[in-house]
């Protein structure tokens, strides 16, 4: 090899250390209103970093959003997006589906457990409307509608949880922060295997995938930090000596729950104790104005 051949080959790390030292380093003047930058939104949050970064353009030629403030525009995203009572069904391949309350807007009512005016069933979800096409369509107009508009979908939205397994799928589904935007929850929980109980003789619980289950539910629903109104109502049709005997240690996850504002649990029993400590959490304990017939508890 020749000596000039050698001298024309760097090595990589030296070439790379050679290189950083070309690299300009930014102005620190203020911008020329010709070089402010466009405004950056991601049209839906991901949990991990985008390989391009996503730009939202002014959109200058659009009335909307020129003539309109900001805080007007959000006014209208709230009439648009909000006030729907939110129920979500199973779909094919482990999708998640909705259906809206039919009964939202008139009031709770008492002829259904805990005095929730709601007698939709999971089952009759097909005879249910959906969301109406209008709403998605104003979400999808641009990035900037998308990004001012997103926030009024959750907050301003009541979410309906009639099957437990759903809240465990919508906690894995959505991002965090958009979970933290959820304001409303209510929540129909049947109980099927009673957690924490123990048959006589045998060690461990009887049911652990349902202790596990309860725990579980628990925790995501006191870690939704921006929830401010929970309603949750217990539905138990076979356990009622069993839960009452356990009703004290069940409710200890409870008290994890201390971030919504108002917070109404309505027991499964006429008998249960309302007066059980909750800790720090607003949960007011109430007893179910009856008990519900055992046909109704299956598909509700």
């Amino acid at each position: 090899m020749h000596r000039g051949e050698g001298k024309s080959k760097r090595h990589p790390l030296r070439r790379l250390q050679l290189d950083r030292n070309k690299i300009t380093r930014p102005s620190l003047s203020p911008l020329s209103p010709t070089g402010i930058p466009k405004i950056r939104h991601a049209l839906s949050l991901t949990s991990s970093p985008e390989a391009e970064p996503q730009r939202t353009a002014y959109q200058f030629s659009s009335l909307f959003f020129q003539k309109l403030p900001l805080e007007l525009r959000r006014m209208v995203y709230a009439e648009a997006l909000g006030g729907k009572v939110v129920h979500f069904t199973s779909l094919p391949r482990r999708r998640l589906g909705h259906f809206l309350c039919r009964e939202a807007g008139q009031g709770r009512g008492t002829k259904r457990e805990g005095g929730w005016g709601c007698a939709c069933r999971i089952n009759d979800s097909r005879v249910y409307k959906r969301m109406d096409g209008m709403v998605l369509a104003l979400l999808l107009t641009c990035r900037q509608a998308y990004s001012e508009s997103i926030e009024f979908l959750y907050t301003h939205t009541t979410f309906s949880i009639l099957y437990t397994p759903h809240l465990l799928h919508l906690s894995l589904l959505l991002p965090a922060p958009r979970l933290s935007s959820i304001r409303t929850l209510c929540i129909r929980w049947h109980i099927r295997g009673l957690p924490y109980y123990t048959r006589p003789g045998r060690p461990g619980v009887a049911f652990p995938e349902d202790t596990a289950h309860w725990q579980r539910l628990w925790q995501i629903i006191a870690n939704l930090q921006g929830l401010r109104d929970l309603y949750v109502v217990l539905v138990d049709i076979n356990w009622k000596e069993q839960w009452l005997a356990l009703e004290k240690t069940l409710l200890e996850p409870v008290k994890l729950v201390v971030r919504p504002e108002r917070f109404e649990l309505v027991l499964p029993w006429e008998e249960s104790d309302v007066g059980i400590d909750v800790g720090a959490s607003a949960c007011r304990l109430r007893r179910p104005p009856r008990v519900m017939d055992e046909e109704e508890g299956e598909d509700w």
